[in-house]
């Protein structure tokens, strides 16, 4: 696995007169954010106590905004925990809304089922501030109703010391890390960044996260019961 020490050799062999750090490590964080911010599950968050997504406080008459949690660029659902119980409509007698009303397909996380909650959107998270929640229905007063499906915001690359948040798997850092280290400082050079950055987004994204990606398995789709 390289290491970004020897991320940092790379680019100084591969062009010419870079040998300073202070110009090389900022390209390889702005690389980073670029190629970490995706919605892959490696970067989602989960609370160490409970092994579960971090859950959402809220309170009855306010719809927003409510905060994501700390450390996330991305909020991508709010999500309703199916009962910890067999498979069945039985389970549910005592729910005022069921978990699979007005919902999408249910997803898994962690072994656990849990069904989007649609009347909601986050905005991506700014610069030095939080993901904005806000519900078009009244959430109500709950700390174990709705959690969050977030996704963690990038590591800063400061040095050279800071690991690489990406895996070195079929020699990935080669493969598609360099590659746009070099387009986008090329691009800094010659002024057509937005070129660089489309083929960073468009090409070298998607095929590095497909390779990385190659061996998970798929998740088993389940018939979800409804009420009829």
């Amino acid at each position: 696995m390289a290491s970004t020490q020897e991320l940092e050799a790379w680019v100084k062999q591969a062009i010419s007169g870079l040998a300073d750090e202070g110009i090389i490590i900022p390209v390889i964080r702005e690389v980073v954010n670029i190629l970490c911010k995706v919605e892959a599950a490696r970067f989602l968050m989960i609370d160490p106590s409970t092994g579960r997504p971090y859950l959402l406080t809220t309170a009855a008459g306010s719809y927003g905004p409510y905060n994501g949690p700390v450390g996330a660029w991305r909020v991508s659902n709010l999500l309703l925990k199916e009962p910890a119980n067999d498979y069945g409509m039985d389970i549910y007698e005592n729910f005022t809304e069921k978990p699979f009303t007005n919902t999408t397909e249910p997803i898994e996380i962690n072994g656990n089922w849990y069904y989007p909650y649609n009347f909601c959107k986050a905005d991506d998270a700014l610069e030095g501030a939080r993901v904005q929640i806000h519900f078009s229905r009244d959430p109500g007063t709950t700390t174990d109703r709705f959690y969050t499906q977030a996704y963690r915001t990038p590591t800063q690359i400061t040095s050279n010391r800071i690991p690489l948040p990406i895996p070195d798997s079929y020699g990935c850092h080669r493969l598609y890390v360099l590659p746009a280290c070099l387009a986008l400082i090329k691009a800094n050079d010659h002024g057509n960044y937005a070129d660089a950055l489309t083929y960073i987004e468009g090409t070298i994204k998607p095929e590095m996260w497909k390779v990385l990606n190659k061996g998970a398995q798929g998740r088993q789709r389940r018939v979800t019961m409804r009420p009829y």
